[in-house]
């Protein structure tokens, strides 16, 4: 039940929905207006209703009709966390980052969580040596220098689209 002057909201409830005389009982002589809705159907106001003194009024009947509007268009997006931590690997997930910009692998590497580049560019993770890299999900062969070289060569614009 809503205030007639500004709609502002008196009386909500539920209510049995059927053919049924309804006579509301509200104590205060003022302009009412009622609100029916529903998910799924297009909300329904009745005329102003003036509560006489006695406070009954019979409300007309206020008949709900199907929304026809359909979903103009969903986007769903997600992002993938730049850590993933699982029991036999970690994966840095460099895609879009900002840590990603104008560098190459090795650099990242040396920005990146848990990652250690030692002065002669010998990977470890969380302290351990014996770093097995991955890149788009297939395993370098490489080691040390020749890997530390490898990983220079990869310019990050290639994920950074």
């Amino acid at each position: 039940m809503l205030n007639g002057k500004d709609s502002s909201v008196i009386k909500t409830g539920s209510y049995c929905i059927g053919r049924v005389n309804t006579i509301l009982v509200y104590p205060k002589p003022v302009v009412y207006l009622i609100s029916v809705s529903h998910v799924g159907f297009t909300p329904v106001y009745s005329a102003l209703l003036e509560m006489p003194a006695s406070g009954e009024i019979a409300v007309p009947d206020l008949v709900l009709e199907k929304s026809t509007g359909d979903l103009g268009s969903v986007t769903v997006s997600s992002k993938k966390p730049m850590v993933e931590v699982r029991a036999d690997k970690t994966i840095l997930n460099v895609e879009g980052t900002i840590n990603a910009t104008g560098t190459d692998v090795l650099g990242l590497l040396r920005k990146s969580p848990g990652v250690l580049v030692d002065k002669d560019d010998n990977l470890s993770l969380a302290g351990k040596n014996g770093v097995k890299v991955y890149i788009d999900g297939k395993p370098t062969p490489l080691a040390g220098a020749d890997l530390a070289n490898y990983l220079r060569s990869f310019s990050l614009h290639r994920w950074n689209r």
